[in-house]
């Protein structure tokens, strides 16, 4: 569940409230709630703007729930420019990967589970069409960067508090590109299970 999105804004008191009647209905079983990483000042931005009555989707998951999910989009697609699109990659900004391992080391403080709720493994653009582009692949997601977001995944976690999961968001059009001839990401998301 995330704090805020398309349906609406929840306050954290209120989730507060729902996770300790759904514990106390079954005590038994872990919650997971997950929270939108920004990976660039930009981004950053943007989150608090719409999370400020709020408070951050992470800070609160790693507050409430047992498991915290982390959702990694590190590129973004800005604007679009005609047929393109003007691209922010906050992926590769030595910054945001000593802030990201700070959040996972307090969060294994805290003696609780992490993982990437959603991995971006499909392209996230600001004009979409046509999404299956013939012969050319969008830029905020190719298949090699389906391998170097899980591979940047793997080198936050510290070796004692190894991610729970990962789980690849975008797998439908992984099938898409391969009905239409290019099997290049579901062949990068085969290298990464011959090489985990």
């Amino acid at each position: 569940m995330q704090v805020y999105g398309g349906v609406g804004r929840l306050h954290p008191d209120f989730v507060g409230r729902e996770l300790d009647a759904l514990r106390e209905v079954d005590p038994s079983r872990p919650v997971a709630m997950n929270g939108f990483l920004p990976t660039s000042s930009v981004v950053r931005f943007s989150q608090w703007w719409r999370t400020r009555d709020q408070g951050d989707s992470l800070a609160v998951a790693s507050r409430l729930a047992d498991i915290v999910g982390i959702d990694y989009y590190p590129r973004h697609a800005l604007v679009g420019l005609g047929p393109g699109s003007l691209y922010l990659d906050g992926g590769r900004f030595p910054w945001q990967r000593r802030l990201t391992r700070k959040f996972i080391e307090s969060v294994s403080k805290q003696g609780k589970r992490w993982m990437v709720s959603e991995g971006q493994a499909e392209p996230w653009e600001a004009v979409t069409l046509p999404p299956n582009p013939q012969n050319r692949r969008m830029f905020s997601c190719r298949p090699e960067d389906v391998v170097r977001n899980y591979n940047a995944a793997m080198e936050w976690a510290p070796l004692e508090n190894p991610p729970f999961a990962y789980l690849f968001w975008g797998a439908e059009y992984w099938v898409l590109r391969q009905r239409s001839g290019d099997p290049s990401y579901q062949g990068a998301f085969a290298r990464i299970l011959d090489e985990a």
